[in-house]
């Protein structure tokens, strides 16, 4: 009688383990590779605000409206604004993203080669935000862009015993204002030799 109940009790068991504890991982990172064309293509889609309700249900009439006019993605800085080290470009990214910007993978191949150059410097890799969220997210925020910038400069050959990261979230603004030029140059990566 026990192995009666004992059977299907294991059945179950075993089927809820099998279809309830595998879990999809999602990484915030971009493909390795300077001929990656996908690195921007991973950003989520940001829908107008005013298309939603205070419960986020989508407002009668808006949906459509939101789902083909996404907000602009803002801009990103200049390289040069930043406190890189001589001989090394920051890379800046997109509002609340950790992705590299397709329009910064020259710089950061640029300075792979210069690493490349200069095979004894060691490397500080700093992942900054601009001063809007929370500061427990923006150190984390941080850290995904330092992360994500090391993984694709050890996919350009740079050895990672090279390349050490930390996040400083907001604490290390380049331009002090609350402006949105100010934030394009704040979310960046600076990469400072050691």
């Amino acid at each position: 009688m026990k192995n009666s109940i004992l059977v299907p009790a294991l059945l179950l068991a075993l089927t809820l383990l099998v279809t309830g504890g595998c879990s999809k991982r999602i990484v915030d990172a971009p493909e390795v590779g300077p001929s990656s064309s996908s690195l921007s293509s991973g950003r989520d889609i940001n829908y107008p605000p005013a298309a939603y309700s205070e419960e986020g249900l989508p407002k009668e009439g808006t949906l459509d409206d939101a789902m083909n006019n996404p907000i602009p993605e803002e801009p990103v800085a200049t390289p040069g604004d930043g406190r890189s080290s001589a001989g090394l470009q920051p890379i800046y990214f997109h509002f609340d993203q950790a992705t590299i910007p397709q329009e910064m993978i020259e710089f950061l191949i640029q300075n792979a080669n210069f690493l490349k150059e200069n095979p004894n410097l060691y490397v500080v890799i700093e992942g900054n935000c601009d001063e809007r969220g929370a500061k427990e997210y923006n150190v984390a925020l941080g850290e995904r862009r330092s992360l994500n910038t090391k993984e694709y400069l050890v996919g350009l050959g740079i050895h990672e015993n090279r390349l050490r990261t930390v996040s400083y979230g907001e604490e290390r603004p380049v331009d002090p204002g609350s402006t949105e030029d100010a934030w394009s140059k704040n979310r960046r990566v600076d990469f400072v030799t050691e």
